[in-house]
């Protein structure tokens, strides 16, 4: 048994001592969108074709498709929606776009998940002419699910003098949207995609003493679907806008005193002189040591965007002194550098 917890505590040790050579510091990086829209499409209008009309929504019911409440609750969530997508891609940091949402136009759709046939191309060119825009976004489609699944977990409580025991019920919501969109290009009479994508949004709780209070507890489906309908919106957005995103990248802090030098510049964010502490090390006869060498010229490299010469480094640091972390940094740099190509096609 001592030789066990002896054992365990090596590997343990062992373990902190490994990660203390290491340290990670933190860098944006733009990321392609999903889609790729022309670069030449600057202004984009959005219009909501999600919402039946009065009487197919009234023939809904009637047929038993759909609850008045859902009804509703995906009337505003479809709303909420292009809130979403307009208010990301207008803050997103990009500035790849000017959006906003198209009204006046009366484009019933189905109220359910079917879509509505394609628009006339002549209509199209009408909207995108009147509104001054490049192309028009329509919301096809928008349908909410909830799902509530329940825990239950044993209580107790001091009631006056005696301990009480009781159980707790816990509901736990999850909202997913589906939602359809197409996109049209009126200068080519092109439809550049046309989609289905799935969110869900979770985090909503109610707690009571049976399983039908907690239900009861959780806030109202409109609340709930709207919520989503809006983060459903936001994340269209990085679909078809490029993004910004943090990153973490991890260097060596620990083989020579050089490298303690080299951190002390990078947290200043002085890259050429943390550059200087690492690279008359990269043809040290100390293997392990010109390795990390390379592989913090790597990251020197990409801090400074010359993605190329990074990814030398860190093949370098792999091929030439078998460093074990450049693999998994030479495929984040490869990775980097054609996201790169695919947002010289974007921007």
């Amino acid at each position: 048994m001592k030789r066990k917890s002896f054992i365990n505590f090596v590997i343990i040790a062992l373990a902190i001592l490994s990660s203390c050579k290491t340290s990670s510091i933190y860098m944006n990086v733009m990321q392609p969108a999903q889609i790729s829209v022309p670069k030449d499409i600057k202004n984009i209008g959005f219009i909501n074709r999600s919402i039946a009309s009065k009487e197919k929504q009234v023939r809904n019911i009637v047929e038993g498709f759909l609850t008045e409440e859902g009804i509703f609750a995906d009337r505003f969530g479809s709303e909420e929606c292009l809130k979403g997508v307009v208010n990301s891609l207008s803050n997103n940091g990009v500035n790849r776009y000017q959006a906003h949402v198209v009204t006046g136009y009366q484009l019933d759709g189905t109220g359910t998940k079917q879509w509505g046939p394609m628009l006339d191309w002549s209509m199209v060119k009408k909207i995108c002419e009147a509104n001054k825009i490049d192309a028009l976004i329509i919301l096809e489609a928008f349908d909410s699910d909830n799902r509530v699944s329940i825990a239950a977990a044993e209580k107790e409580q001091k009631v006056k003098e005696s301990i009480v025991k009781f159980t707790e019920f816990t509901a736990n919501l999850e909202v997913k949207v589906e939602t359809g969109w197409r996109i049209y290009d009126p200068k080519n009479q092109k439809i550049i995609d046309q989609n289905i994508f799935i969110d869900h949004k979770g985090g909503w709780m109610g707690k009571g003493g049976s399983e039908k209070n907690a239900i009861a507890a959780l806030p109202p489906k409109i609340e709930t679907v709207k919520e989503t309908g809006y983060y459903a919106g936001s994340r269209y957005a990085s679909r078809i806008s490029p993004t910004w995103i943090s990153v973490s990248r991890m260097y060596y802090r620990k083989g020579h005193d050089d490298f303690k030098a080299g951190e002390r510049f990078i947290k200043m964010n002085e890259w050429d002189e943390a550059g200087k502490m690492f690279i008359k090390h990269t043809n040290s006869p100390n293997r392990k040591i010109a390795g990390r060498a390379c592989y913090n010229m790597a990251l020197v490299a990409e801090m400074q965007d010359k993605m190329n010469v990074a990814l030398d480094w860190a093949k370098k640091a792999y091929t030439q002194y078998g460093d074990k972390n450049a693999p998994q940094y030479v495929n984040v740099l490869e990775n980097r550098i054609a996201n790169i190509k695919k947002l010289q096609d974007q921007l």
